[in-house]
């Protein structure tokens, strides 16, 4: 078992002691009672990925939004993962009941490519209508999740000399024809609550939005296997509240203030991630500041997270629209003095008036907003 720890523990090029020993020590606390434990990538754009945290978010808008987001993390430690995802989110106003049905790809390469992660999920949402102002959406998002170790790209025990590194370019003990795919199916679920203080008010300026939600992702757990050791992919609970709240009412979109606030804690085995934080939005110009913590306490903070964001219109009146957004991750933690923090680009469209079917104005009286 031992000797299988350390065929996996040399996931990067190795330049000096020091940087074995920061690896080592983040690999060594993923292992827990004999098993590793798979942890799901984080994201600071709550407002990018919020289908990636609670699928019940699918269709919570009218027409077709798009969001596509790259981040890359620990810039300067060696083989620290980057994350690509895209999310395309289409609601169905037209039809009584039903939310809306997404497609969410997402690709995470961990160790300079040694392990890379692929999956395809389908998140399908569910809309009632409790009061005049308060609606529910339930959700489900079925996927299906590849990942891929290249054993080409890793360097084991065996390759490395005492006193002068990497000396050997294969490793004499390893069998590099080693099954190096393993798949599996995978369920989320999520119920998400949106209060509007005035629904079904086109200009955002005159609504208060509060949204609240819960979901569970990788319920049953699933397992994979590589080199005869499991791997579990522990059950993930997240929590969120957000809202928008309007400054000042004005006419136009581009006279409007607005503060965003938000939080978000998930808790994925024995780890647990918590982002508070705040956005201010004047049109075309959004930005904010944001914490994330280990846990609940606030002394246990990781990374302070800087964000601004930029609106272009495509039509006159604002219905579609591309935002761009930036995010800079800075390290607050004991980590600061080895990596340069986590860059984060996000990129969201918004059509408005994209139908499949035709606009149904009955349905009117049932239409909702979450802010634009």
């Amino acid at each position: 078992m031992l000797k299988d720890i350390f065929y996996l523990a040399f996931f990067f090029k190795i330049p000096d002691m020091k940087t074995i020993h920061l690896i080592l020590l983040i690999f060594i606390t993923a292992f827990f009672n004999g098993h590793i434990f798979c942890q799901d990538p984080n994201f600071s754009q709550l407002s990018s990925n919020k289908i990636y945290y609670n699928p019940a978010f699918v269709g919570a808008r009218e027409g077709l939004e798009i969001n596509l987001n790259f981040r890359k993390s620990w810039m300067n430690i060696p083989g620290s993962p980057q994350t690509t995802i895209a999310v395309f989110d289409k609601s169905f106003w037209n039809i009584k009941g039903i939310g809306g049905i997404g497609l969410m790809l997402m690709n995470n390469i961990e160790g300079a490519g040694s392990l890379s992660t692929l999956s395809l999920g389908i998140p399908i949402s569910t809309r009632v209508r409790l009061t005049e102002k308060l609606l529910v959406q339930l959700a489900i998002s079925p996927q299906y999740q590849m990942k891929r170790i290249n054993w080409d790209r890793l360097t084991f025990y065996d390759q490395l000399d005492p006193y002068f590194g990497k000396v050997l370019t294969q490793s004499p003990g390893f069998q590099y024809d080693t099954e190096n795919t393993d798949s599996f199916f995978d369920l989320s679920y999520g119920i998400l609550f949106v209060y509007e203080s005035y629904p079904g008010k086109r200009n955002e300026a005159w609504n208060s939005i509060v949204k609240a939600g819960l979901a569970v992702h990788h319920l049953p757990e699933p397992t994979m296997s590589f080199l005869g050791m499991e791997y579990f992919l522990s059950s993930k609970f997240v929590v969120h509240v957000d809202g928008i709240f309007p400054l000042k009412k004005g006419y136009y979109r581009r006279d409007n203030y607005f503060l965003m606030p938000g939080f978000i804690y998930e808790s994925q085995g024995a780890l647990n991630s918590m982002l508070i934080g705040l956005n201010f939005k004047r049109n075309p110009i959004t930005g904010g500041i944001w914490l994330r913590n280990k846990n609940l306490n606030p002394s246990n903070a990781t990374d302070l997270i800087f964000l601004f964001g930029y609106q272009f219109p495509i039509n006159n009146d604002g219905s579609s629209r591309v935002t761009v957004y930036y995010s800079y991750d800075a390290t607050v933690s004991d980590l600061n003095n080895h990596e340069s923090g986590s860059h984060e680009i996000g990129i969201t469209t918004n059509l408005d008036n994209f139908y499949i079917f035709n606009k149904c104005e009955s349905c009117k009286d049932d239409k909702w907003l979450i802010g634009k």
